[in-house]
């Protein structure tokens, strides 16, 4: 199964981490729990690049995204993801018109 074919996926996992207040997610964090789901799930996956996941966090900052506010924390030369609001989660944002449309025709 290819990269591109995983956003959502790469993106709720994004949520978790992000969303985790009890570990410190780094660039290579994101990407191995990224790959460790991804490899789950199809175990010929190459895994993910760290330019995929630095523009699915672009998107879900994005207005076409979620609009998402992460903190970008500094630890010497390396920074970790934290959203602004703890109780922030893509999973309680109310769907948008496409996803609503969707929904009622598999209904």
């Amino acid at each position: 199964m290819a990269i591109t074919k995983n956003p959502l996926i790469r993106y709720k996992i994004l949520d978790r981490c992000f969303n985790n207040p009890g570990k410190r997610y780094f660039i290579n964090d994101l990407i191995e729990e990224c790959r460790k789901v991804l490899v789950e799930i199809d175990p010929n996956s190459k895994g993910i690049s760290r330019r995929q996941i630095l523009q699915d966090i672009s998107f879900m900052e994005s207005s076409e995204g979620w609009n998402i506010e992460l903190i970008r924390n500094r630890v010497n030369k390396q920074v970790y993801y934290r959203y602004a609001d703890t109780s922030y989660s893509i999973n309680n944002m109310p769907l948008n018109e496409v996803e609503m449309v969707c929904h009622s025709s598999r209904a």
